[in-house]
């Protein structure tokens, strides 16, 4: 099966650079086994074969955990720019994976897209839990962090950091194996979504550091989702949904301007009611979840009471 969808890869490969004057000398690029958690990045040159210049217009990755950057945003003909993938491993279960990144451009007033991809054989030692944190509050909030190294001869964690003094984190405990960290978010931390990281600091030189992204929505907001945080089952060839309500606290309508999804297997739509307010539909495309666990969110733009922004976690719950 794992040859099969790679062959159908190689195949969607060729077709994009078959309709590209943007080529990419190796499209397909296999990093063989690769420790889960550590840091792994990839870049590749975009060479402009075309008469005129390559305007990039945006880097659409196949999950959450991929981040592509394209520099510089115009390649003249004959020049080349460099995309960087940046990979999120943490968590993510043993064995083969591939992600796909396309780069959408335009050229001579054409738009088009190229698409590059990178395979794996991902080995886990050590894990953390949960590998992605998503925080929503509008005072104070506590989440616990779990580190578990499975070897004969455990790593020790030795500090702990994080980007930002508005998130804290702390070294409860550890003993053989495993450890025990706290996150906290501050009370004077400013309104609205912190992306931020914590760093755990082992003693392992093949572990030195694990880094952990932390998303912090602190709210001041007059719309709240009901229910809060959705949960969604990945089940082979099923798909899966969840109704949720936007109320507001005014007697005013809540609208939306515009929804966005940070992985490809969710989609969201809204309808307006009941009465003043608005209902979502969260769908979830099973085929696009790979059968793995995911932390992902959907995030609303609000037209109305007020301009802002409410962000619903969504857990991807992998095939059982």
């Amino acid at each position: 099966m794992a040859s099969f969808r790679l062959a159908i890869l190689i195949a969607l490969l060729l077709a994009s650079q078959a309709r590209s004057q943007l080529r990419v000398p190796a499209p397909l690029v296999d990093l063989g086994g690769v420790k889960s958690g550590l840091p792994l990045s990839h870049s590749f040159d975009l060479i402009n074969d075309g008469p005129e210049a390559v305007e990039i217009l945006e880097t659409r990755a196949s999950c959450g955990c991929l981040i592509g950057n394209v520099e510089p945003r115009t390649i003249q003909p004959g020049q080349r720019g460099t995309l960087v993938l940046n990979m999120h491993t943490l968590g993510q279960a043993a064995g083969p994976h591939s992600w796909r990144a396309t780069v959408a451009y335009r050229q001579g007033g054409v738009e088009k897209e190229i698409t590059v991809a990178i395979t794996v054989q991902l080995v886990t030692e050590v894990t953390v839990q949960p590998a992605t944190v998503t925080l929503i509050t509008d005072s104070t909030l506590i989440q616990l962090v779990t580190l578990t190294d499975q070897r004969a001869q455990p790593l020790k964690v030795v500090g702990v950091q994080t980007s930002k003094p508005g998130l804290q984190a702390r070294l409860l405990d550890q003993d053989q194996g495993s450890a025990h960290i706290q996150l906290e978010t501050a009370s004077t931390l400013a309104s609205g979504r912190h992306d931020e990281l914590l760093t755990i600091d082992t003693n392992d030189a093949g572990y030195r550091q694990l880094q952990v992204p932390v998303t912090i929505i602190k709210t001041s907001q007059t719309v709240s989702a009901i229910p809060a945080k959705v949960e969604l089952q990945s089940k082979a060839g099923e798909p899966a949904s969840c109704l949720v309500r936007l109320r507001s606290d005014s007697e005013k309508a809540v609208t939306i301007s515009k929804i966005e999804s940070n992985h490809p297997a969710l989609s969201c739509h809204w309808a307006r009611g009941p009465g003043n307010q608005a209902t979502l539909k969260i769908q979830l495309d099973s085929g696009q979840c790979g059968g793995h666990e995911v932390n992902s969110t959907i995030t609303i733009l609000l037209a109305s009471p007020t301009s802002e922004t409410l962000t619903i976690p969504v857990l991807i719950r992998g095939s059982r």
